[in-house]
Formats: structure tokens, sequence, C-alpha cells
């Protein structure tokens, strides 16, 4: 069985598709633009560059746990939405803390 295999597995069973999993970028990228901010605006409230806002809204970086809750911060999401977001990326970060193989790099 192979790693991300294994992975998808792990997810499945917590309750977490792969395509939820991978999709995580473009949910926060959709939360801004419906809020009106702009990656800058955030990069500025989350103290992170706008590259980094952009590569993890692109899907070319896993974002960590405290890079989502930073993102959520700076866009004011309320408790609920925000919860179900911190799941995702901590489940993200527990099943694959140094490889993040995960949502980008599995085929």
């Amino acid at each position: 069985m192979e790693a991300c295999d294994f992975i998808r597995g792990l997810l499945a069973a917590a309750g977490l598709s792969d395509s939820q999993q991978r999709d995580l970028g473009k949910a926060l990228r959709a939360l801004r633009t419906a809020s009106g901010l702009t990656g800058e605006t955030i990069a500025r409230r989350a103290s992170m560059s706008a590259g980094k806002i952009s590569k993890i809204e692109n899907g070319r970086v896993t974002s960590s746990v405290t890079d989502v809750d930073l993102i959520l911060k700076a866009l004011g999401v309320s408790d609920a939405p925000k919860a179900e977001f911190l799941k995702t990326a901590r489940l993200v970060d527990l099943l694959a803390p140094d490889t993040r193989c995960t949502r980008f790099s599995c085929p």
C-alpha cells in the first residue's frame, strides 16, 4: 500500500474525503474573496507574506494548522466554520507532519 493510499484511508475513517482536504486552500480563497479582502490585506493581518497566502490558496504549499488559524482569524471567521477548517488542518498535520504527503502531493 502506498503512503498516500494509507493517508486517504485514515482521512476517510475520520470522515474527511481526499477532495475535502485537497480543497482547503480553495475554500480559504473563497472565504477571502467573499469577504472582499485582498490577499495582501489578509497577509498583513495574519503576519504572513502575500506570496505565502497565494501558495496556500492555490495548493502549492501545505498549510500548517497555525497558518489556517491565522488566516481564519484575519478573515474574522466565526467559531463553527473555523472549527471545521481547523479539524481538516489538524488531521492533515497529524497524519503527515514530516512529509506533508497529503492533499497536494498525492495523485
